[in-house]
């Protein structure tokens, strides 16, 4: 009788030519896949580290996962949590006492699971460099005074970056140690995550890859990184397939590591898979970003960051877990498109496609408009064919001094529920947006993952 790792092993060979397929169309030079199916894993991976020296491709090479940093921090503060040293629901004066803010009441509110939850509600990016010396994250934090905040505390979720940096800072403060350290003592090392670091020069000297993006047709080198040490917490995570492997493991076993230690309890664990506050597709829960696919609960994040793009999933109840990383900007397409068939050839899941609803010109005019945030701008247009979404980069990312760029094609969007539409069209195809409404009834809101008013 074949195994779960048989199946994984046999679906992972023919994937191969489809991953070459997918990665030559849509010009990504590398990609690493790695599968965790009822306690087995398989990896495979296809192409180069970057263009210019053409080094293959290994479960063990190194990639930027940026955001799927989340859930790691989210991992450790719990654990800090249950060993005492914190506690989630208090404000986080009670460890940075001179935390300024720029609305008074909520520096005397603001509690980590706001932070976990995105729900502090004030400018969510700060691309700031604060050295690399080991207070970047004290002096990182003395500058959130200059964030406006955009919406009241706990009421509505939007994508907060800044707040990840603010948890490192707590990380530190409450253990004693350098934020970097702190990972590395309470979750690398008895995950055994041997090839996961934030620190440049741990990682210089080691299989890496470096990113890549398209312009006007021809794929070219992202130099350097877009992550300062300020924000590491938000975002500076360097690991492998293998390495991502370990840590969703750790989240599939209720919180036992490979050898049989528990770090966090089943509780927690637990808690960290719980729905929250609505996003524009699911819910988040302690950083984990959860959505329902066929029934079941699917938790996972992803990641972007200079030219790389990465995800990672996992289905609980299957006992199934799926982490992709890419090196070029287009790997969001490569993603879109390889989860899915990924998916079906395993756990024979088929993902159901939305249903459209029928809507009035009239209807839909009321929608129309631009929705503005602090690094982004969105205009939903209305055209012969229907709705468009225009969407802008504002600039401010990585640096204060980057400059936006040219607004984007339209694209077409659908609405497949009440006030929720699908966007159909490459690179976002599939992806849902939400808009929200006023108290007055009338469309305040754009939820995107951060939410852009509508101005």
């Amino acid at each position: 009788m074949a195994t779960p790792n048989d199946l994984v092993r046999r679906t992972l060979a023919g994937v191969q030519q489809h991953i070459a397929e997918l990665a030559t169309r849509l010009q990504v030079p590398g990609v690493a896949v790695g599968l965790l199916h009822q306690g087995e894993e398989a990896w495979t991976s296809y192409g180069v580290t970057r263009i210019d020296n053409l080094q293959p491709i290994t479960p063990e090479t190194l990639f930027q996962v940026a955001s799927i940093t989340k859930p790691v921090v989210a991992s450790v503060i719990m654990r800090l949590a249950e060993m005492n040293k914190l506690d989630v629901k208090a404000p986080i004066r009670r460890y940075i006492p001179d935390l300024h803010l720029a609305d008074e009441n909520v520096a005397q509110q603001v509690t980590c699971m706001h932070l976990l939850t995105h729900t502090a509600g004030w400018v969510g990016d700060l691309w700031l460099d604060t050295g690399e010396d080991s207070d970047a994250l004290a002096k990182y934090v003395n500058h959130l005074g200059t964030l406006s905040q955009e919406y009241p505390l706990g009421e509505v979720y939007s994508y907060n970056n800044v707040g990840f940096s603010l948890l490192g800072r707590v990380i530190e403060v409450v253990t004693g140690q350098a934020f970097e350290r702190a990972m590395q003592h309470f979750l690398f090392d008895p995950l055994e995550m041997t090839q996961t670091s934030f620190l440049p020069g741990e990682t210089m000297t080691k299989h890496r890859t470096i990113g890549h993006e398209v312009w006007d047709g021809v794929l070219k080198i992202v130099p350097g990184d877009a992550q300062f040490r300020s924000t590491y917490p938000a975002g500076g995570m360097v690991t492998s397939v293998a390495d991502l492997l370990r840590f969703a493991r750790f989240h599939l076993g209720q919180g036992i590591t490979r050898n049989g230690t528990r770090l966090l309890s089943e509780e927690a664990i637990a808690a960290m898979q719980k729905p929250y506050f609505a996003r524009s597709q699911g819910w988040i829960g302690l950083a984990w970003e959860i959505d329902d696919l066929n029934g079941m609960r699917a938790i996972g994040h992803g990641g972007i960051t200079s030219g790389q793009v990465s995800s990672l999933q996992l289905l609980p109840e299957r006992q199934f877990a799926l982490a992709i990383l890419t090196n070029g900007s287009r790997g969001s397409a490569l993603i879109a498109e390889l989860v899915p068939w990924l998916r079906l050839h395993i756990l024979g899941l088929v993902e159901p496609l939305p249903t459209f609803l029928g809507m009035t010109r009239e209807d839909l005019a009321s929608y129309e408009g631009v929705y503005d945030s602090s690094l982004s701008r969105t205009e939903v247009r209305l055209v012969d064919e229907g709705l468009v979404i225009i969407s802008q980069f504002k600039g401010g990312y990585p640096t204060r001094e980057t400059p936006g760029g040219p607004p984007q094609p339209p694209r077409r969007i659908a609405f497949c529920g009440k006030d929720r539409v699908v966007i159909l069209e490459p690179p976002w195809k599939g992806s849902q947006l939400t808009f929200i409404r006023k108290p007055d009834g009338a469309i305040g809101y754009l939820q995107t993952g951060h939410l852009l008013r509508k101005i």
